[in-house]
C-alpha cells in the first residue's frame, strides 16, 4: 500500500466528500442529523447539506470551515451572519462617552445659570 493519498476517481462529490461519515451518509450541520447519501437537504431539517465555494466552486459539505480544494474560509463569523459588525465594545465605549458628555453638559448648564442643587 502506498503512503501517497488517492484522488478523486470521478465520483460523485458525496463520496468522497470528508463531511460524510465514513461512507454511511452525509452529517447535518445545523441538527447534526445523519442523512443517507446522494441527497441535498437534511432529512430532518431541510437545511441544505452542500455549499459551493466562492473562491473555485468546490461543493463542499456545511460541516467543513474550509474549501477541500482550495483551503478559502467557507462560513462567515456569526457576527457578521447575525447582522451586528462585531463592535460590542466600541458602541459601550460610545455610550460611555456620551454618558460623560451629558453630565458635563449638566454640570455646565446648571454652573451658567446660577441654580444651586443642594
Amino acid at each position: 500500500m502506498s503512503d501517497i493519498p488517492s484522488h478523486s476517481t470521478g465520483q460523485d462529490d458525496a463520496t468522497n466528500d470528508p463531511s460524510s461519515s465514513g461512507g454511511r451518509g452525509v452529517l447535518c450541520a445545523k441538527c447534526e442529523h445523519l442523512n443517507p447519501m446522494g441527497i441535498e437537504k437534511c432529512e430532518t431539517c431541510q437545511a441544505n447539506l452542500f455549499t459551493f465555494c466562492a473562491r473555485c466552486g468546490t461543493r463542499n459539505g456545511r460541516v467543513l470551515t474550509r474549501c477541500r480544494k482550495c483551503g478559502r474560509r467557507l462560513k462567515e463569523g456569526m457576527r457578521r451572519r447575525s447582522g451586528s459588525k462585531g463592535r460590542g465594545p466600541v458602541n459601550l465605549l460610545y455610550l460611555g462617552i456620551g454618558v460623560l458628555v451629558l453630565i458635563l453638559a449638566f454640570t455646565a448648564i446648571i454652573m451658567l445659570t446660577g441654580v444651586r442643587l443642594w
